[in-house]
């Protein structure tokens, strides 16, 4: 599980499955060409070649830690991964003297079991310092750099589903805009946070000033993610964008 976790099994087991075959077949002369076709196969990145299921599962399996860490006792965790299980179709064979309900429920506590693991929860932690704003950045808009052709009416994050919300008590402290041209002026406004679009956007109390440059910043630990808790606390993620004359 850890392995999956982490999404760096696939990769690695796979090269050293390809590099041990290739070493074992190129002891005998009849096994020359078939060990060059392996050798070729480890120059061919494999990330793209990740089953489509794999990745899908992976990403059902991560939207869920965070609920699993903040259910307060084992009935709510069962029933989530119960309801993974569901959304993975894993369902296990029985026969007929068993209940399917009784399976399922049986798979469930299984799979958090396997999550509950020291080596999981290792891997998740490994996960949590790892992760950063960047890494959930679908678009911006204005783009970071931009010299815009009209003067935008707002500034938007499209950020994927491992981002659960904001830290809506402080959402002041989240995204914050400056007019670089004048001193660093602190832009008045109001930030938005829609979580069916996981869109953090900031709109500004007057119409930002043409023939300036701006910088947006967004403070990361005030960012919720799937992964349970905040991102970790790192410097502010910072955009620049311009207005036109």
């Amino acid at each position: 599980m850890q392995y999956f976790l982490v999404d760096e099994w696939v990769e690695d087991t796979l090269s050293r499955i390809c590099t041990d075959t290739a070493e074992l077949l190129a002891s005998g002369d009849r096994g020359l060409e078939c060990a060059a076709e392996l050798r070729g196969l480890l120059e061919t990145p494999t990330r793209d070649n990740i089953p489509w299921i794999m990745k899908t599962s992976r990403a059902y399996l991560l939207v869920a830690v965070g609920r699993l860490q903040e259910a307060t006792d084992q009935p709510t965790k069962l029933l989530i991964c119960h309801e993974l299980c569901h959304a993975l179709q894993l369902y296990p064979d029985y026969n007929s003297e068993k209940n399917e309900d009784e399976v399922m429920s049986f798979t469930a506590s299984e799979l958090l079991t396997e999550l509950e693991l020291p080596t999981s929860q290792e891997a998740l932690s490994a996960l949590r310092q790892q992760d950063c704003l960047a890494n959930h950045l679908v678009q911006v808009t204005p783009s970071d750099g931009e010299k815009c052709a009209r003067v935008p009416e707002a500034v938007h994050f499209d950020l994927d589903p491992f981002i659960r919300g904001v830290n809506r008590t402080g959402m002041h402290l989240v995204i914050r805009v400056a007019n670089v041209t004048l001193d660093n002026c602190v832009v008045q406004g109001k930030a938005s946070f829609c979580e069916q679009t996981s869109r953090l956007s900031f709109f500004p109390a007057a119409e930002f000033e043409r023939k300036s440059r701006y910088r947006v910043t967004v403070r990361e630990r005030e960012i919720l993610s799937s992964l349970g808790g905040t991102l970790p606390d790192r410097p502010p993620f910072t955009i620049h964008f311009s207005t036109p004359a």
